[in-house]
């Protein structure tokens, strides 16, 4: 039997992030709505006609309802973040922004399944289906960052960008004195606001592709079987739009390094999961006409999956302008050619204390260079991820209705107790927790890492390298966190009435 499809699917404009959808205009303030109340006061439980009552569009429309000062334009026409009197136009956090002309995000899908009915009531499938997602949402993207060519220009002429200097711009701080500030914010193309995020660009795309081999045994005499095999790969250059960073799938966060440059951002999804081995049984077997050996049934559910890519970064911004200007934009690591990305030191007697992945792979680029990473590790994943569930279940029948019986059930989960790893999104894949003192014209610190695991700044010379690097190093980088692991054997009893 041959079978295909093809399909395109739009996803909503509205309830992005983890409001519901629609979203129609909730009243939060939180970072991940697309509406938020501007208005003075306390939000509104919702932005309608009728704030209190349910939204609905026929009865209690969404509105947007704004705060009338930030229409109000000053005679020089600028925006002035941390201007006295405080400018209401602009926040005391980043200036968010929503692009003009967005597009409808949507996703094409299509597959081909053959089928061919063996012996045995076994039945052999082959499917192969693909997907390519279109216009889908990115994360936040900074786009008032600081000229990168006048910013070398200050470096050549022996200048530090992070220098205070009298504001041109003549702002005055609370005392009425004319306020410093560092020649890099000179440099943005609004000067006098600092950052601007620009919210929900459609500029992400997708793709996915799976082959599938499955073996099925139909349910017969007590019996069924089923086991398949998927081998897929799946591309992005945003594996989410979160503004919080987060992808719920994989708890990994899909960060760039340069939104300039969205290309050099695509690569294996953090969701990712190269292979996938599924198996299944239900057997419900006849043991004899003893009441005792009567309806008893047994279900297994058992999976191995490779893991999901590693995404490491440097966590501080190496000289870039703006390289570490909010939590989405990172600048990555180099790569160590012929080190092993897998920690030679690793076994599973030091699971959770030893980092899984080498630091001795990665480097520090170049003072003001950006890493050459991929933005996730397709040849560097976690380690494989196996369980196996199982459920036995006994009737018992004391009514004349069979439509009423008792059910004990033992039931469990990952009965082998497999230890399944995982990283933190939070710890585990930034270098470093404090910048070090990297400049063009100190001590260079660009090379590789040295292996560092347990070391402290004072194990080595005072203003050597290792020493600089330690005083900021991340002792959980590449580590697979305890509080991290997946659940160990759960075993639950239960007796169940059906009526």
């Amino acid at each position: 039997m041959i079978r295909g499809g093809y399909g395109i699917s739009f996803t909503p404009s509205t309830g992005t992030g983890r409001n519901p959808v629609p979203d129609f205009g909730l009243g939060g303030t939180i970072a991940w709505n697309n509406i938020r109340w501007a208005g003075t006061g306390a939000a509104p439980r919702t932005q309608t006609n009728n704030p209190e009552a349910v939204v609905s569009i026929g009865r209690n429309v969404p509105l947007l309802i704004n705060d009338p000062t930030v229409l109000q334009i000053p005679a020089d026409g600028k925006l002035c973040a941390g201007c006295t009197p405080a400018d209401v136009r602009v926040p005391t956090t980043s200036l968010v922004a929503y692009a003009r002309q967005n597009r409808q995000p949507y996703i094409q899908t299509w597959n081909l399944t053959l089928q061919r009915e063996l012996f045995g009531r076994f039945v052999l499938t082959a499917s192969y289906m693909g997907q390519k997602g279109t216009h889908l949402y990115l994360p936040p993207i900074p786009f008032n960052n600081p000229d990168p060519l006048g910013f070398d220009r200050l470096l050549d002429q022996g200048l530090d960008p992070d220098e205070s200097v009298p504001d041109p711009f003549g702002r005055l701080d609370t005392a009425g004195n004319l306020r410093n500030v560092r020649r890099v914010d000179l440099l943005r193309p609004y000067p006098t606001i600092g950052d601007i995020n620009l919210y929900r660009l459609t500029g992400a795309n997708s793709s996915y592709h799976a082959g599938t081999f499955e073996l099925d045994r139909r349910f017969q005499n007590g019996l069924g079987l089923r086991f398949n095999y998927s081998w897929t790969k799946a591309l992005d250059n945003s594996s989410d739009a979160n503004t919080d960073g987060d992808v719920f799938y994989s708890w990994g966060i899909g960060r760039m390094q340069n939104p300039l440059d969205l290309k050099a951002n695509r690569s294996t999804s953090l969701f990712d999961q190269k292979h996938r081995f599924n198996w299944t049984a239900n057997w419900s077997p006849r043991l004899g006409k003893n009441v005792l050996a009567r309806n008893w049934s047994t279900g297994i559910i058992g999976s191995v999956v490779s893991g999901y890519p590693f995404a490491p970064f440097l966590n501080f911004a190496n000289g870039v302008p703006n390289g570490q200007a909010n939590t989405w934009l990172r600048v990555r690591p180099d790569i160590v050619p012929g080190v092993p990305l897998v920690n030679p030191r690793w076994n599973k007697s030091v699971a959770n204390d030893a980092p899984y992945f080498n630091p001795e792979a990665f480097a520090i680029p170049a003072y003001g260079q950006l890493g050459n990473a991929a933005r996730s590790l397709d040849y560097a994943r976690l380690p494989w991820r196996q369980t196996l569930n199982v459920s036995v279940m006994r009737d018992f029948r004391p009514f004349k209705e069979s439509r009423r019986y008792l059910q004990l059930r033992g039931e469990f989960f990952n009965v082998l107790n497999h230890v399944v790893f995982n990283t933190n999104a939070n710890s585990s894949p930034g270098i470093f927790n404090s910048a070090p003192p990297v400049s063009r014209t100190g001590l260079s610190l660009a090379g590789p890492l040295p292996y560092l695991q347990g070391a402290r700044a004072a194990d080595y010379p005072l203003g050597s390298r290792e020493n600089l690097i330690a005083a900021g190093y991340n002792q959980n980088f590449a580590k697979l966190i305890r509080d991290n692991n997946g659940p160990g054997r759960i075993v639950q009893l239960a007796l169940k009435f059906y009526w």
